[in-house]
């Protein structure tokens, strides 16, 4: 579901598809703070919490626009 999105906020934020789409399933997996999540091998360690929050947001708005 999130695929659709992934590349849309990778160009409009100017981040890796990489990093958005690793942010991106862990919030929809329920981490309300990725930076913290104990995963070992992160795709997400390179974003800090302000680019982390403007994945986020960007993803409810796609979802409220369908």
């Amino acid at each position: 579901m999130i695929e659709k999105y992934v590349l849309k906020i990778t160009q409009e934020l100017g981040l890796q598809p990489r990093q958005v789409a690793a942010t991106a399933i862990l919030l929809e997996e329920g981490a309300d703070r990725p930076l913290h999540c104990p995963l070992p091998q992160r795709e997400d360690r390179e974003l800090d919490e302000v680019q982390i929050a403007a994945v986020r947001d960007r993803l409810e708005q796609a979802r409220g626009a369908r």
